[in-house]
């Protein structure tokens, strides 16, 4: 690898889990389940680069509600103690205390479910904050034995994270990355509606799912491309190299859209059993406070039928599209007996992405080029063969990127090349 572009580490990962359940004879039970969780990394000296340890503790008390419902309601609460080079002379201690609700009622073809959540953001002489109530609701209806319909609305909060907030680091020349104390929380909501239908006949067993989304986010947060400018507003300029930063900022109002569907399940080709799971993703980012005339419900949509053609790049040059997404995604996985042999074969396609920084293509060597290049997004073939030994052992070959292609599922970053593994699995 060239220089600067690889590093060696060891990672310590270790964690410890309790739990207990108590059902009294009055009714209604009680949950405690506990965690602790630790990784370190480890350069090429003795001492960790980086150590974060995350306790955690749930409590949950569930009871009957009539004859067709169930609630519970819980509390739960992390601690977290953290330090790395990437912010350096920090020791990170934050705490995230909740309280939640939620019922569940089911009768006849018809299931209900509704909940509600608080939590709250603490990390002592930094910051404190939290979330307010945020609700969540979903309807689920039987259409016959096999076929069923689902609507579900959900709200969100989420806090910046600590790599957002305190994060700078290096990554190449002229390209460094940067913390932002000064982020806003993302909120937002969402909307699904799907259906799903299970088709058995013999040994065919086969479930088809479809739906359709609608994510709306308000302050969505985003790491993006600064040039880094002296007082005067122009670049600075280092060696000769000009220096820009990624730092993640409040974006402002974005909705993204799409459809997926998905086929799982098993039979017979001919004589021999076939397993596949399928599933594919359209989805169109609208950046709202770019291209506030996206508000219009119609307009949106529009965009988004004109986003599967080639009227996407005028959306791209008029700043209607979120950066460095793709538009969708579809992955294919085939499994088939032979005896005690058990091959697959995988593919995984991501669509090209459209919108990045053009001063990013600038920067980083070689981007231009492979962007002109390979214009039909990144393409993976992987595969595998098992061999189950009469005393249960299993001997498994499994090839990823089957054909070596060259390949980059983020702009500026290349995927790994064929990667072939040898596993024996067994049991004492």
């Amino acid at each position: 690898p060239m220089e600067g572009t690889s590093s060696e580490d060891r990672w310590i990962n270790w964690h410890a889990d309790a739990w207990a359940s108590c059902t009294p004879e009055e009714g209604g039970s009680h949950h405690l389940h506990t965690r602790v969780y630790q990784t370190s990394r480890y350069g090429s000296g003795p001492d960790p680069s980086m150590t974060s340890t995350l306790s955690m503790l749930q409590y949950r008390h569930v009871r009957e509600v009539g004859e067709h419902g169930l609630a519970q309601v819980g509390a739960f609460a992390s601690a977290q103690s953290s330090f790395s080079s990437l912010y350096p002379d920090i020791e990170l201690l934050t705490f995230n205390p909740a309280v939640f609700a939620q019922i569940d009622w089911e009768r006849d073809l018809w299931k209900w479910t509704a909940g509600v959540r608080a939590e709250a953001n603490e990390n002592p002489g930094f910051y404190s904050e939290s979330s307010g109530p945020t609700f969540r609701f979903g309807v689920n209806r039987g259409l016959g034995a096999r076929t069923r319909v689902r609507l579900s609305y959900g709200e969100s909060l989420r806090f910046a994270s600590i790599a957002e907030r305190y994060v700078e680091g290096t990554l190449t020349d002229g390209i460094n990355i940067r913390g932002n104390l000064d982020l806003q929380n993302e909120s937002g909501n969402n909307w699904e509606m799907g259906l799903v239908h299970e088709i058995k006949s013999g040994d065919q067993s086969w479930v088809l799912d479809a739906s359709a989304f609608v994510l709306n986010y308000d302050d969505m947060i985003e790491y993006t491309l600064q040039a880094e400018t002296d007082s005067m507003g122009s670049i600075v300029i280092v060696d000769g190299v000009p220096q820009f930063f990624f730092q993640p900022l409040n974006l402002g109002r974005t909705r993204i859209a799409g459809v997926e569907g998905s086929v799982a399940g098993q039979g017979r080709l001919g004589r021999v059993p076939v397993r596949v799971v399928a599933g594919g993703t359209f989805n169109y980012a609208g950046d709202l406070a770019n291209d506030p005339a996206q508000d219009s419900l119609h307009i949106f949509v529009q965009n988004m039928v004109q986003s599967m053609g080639s009227s996407r790049d005028s959306l791209v040059a008029a700043g209607s599209l979120l950066k460095y997404r793709n538009k969708g995604s579809l992955k294919v996985d085939v499994e088939w007996d032979m005896g005690p042999w058990t091959a697959g074969v995988a593919l995984n396609h991501e669509s090209f992405i459209d919108a990045v920084d053009w001063y990013f293509e600038e920067l980083v060597s070689g981007l231009v080029n492979y962007r002109e290049q390979f214009t039909n997004g990144a393409r993976r073939w992987d595969a595998r063969l098992t061999y189950k030994a009469p005393r249960g052992q299993r001997f498994s070959l499994v090839v990823n990127n089957l054909n070596n292609a060259v390949l980059s599922n983020r702009p500026g970053i290349m995927a790994p090349p064929r990667h072939v593994m040898l596993r024996f699995d067994t049991r004492f």
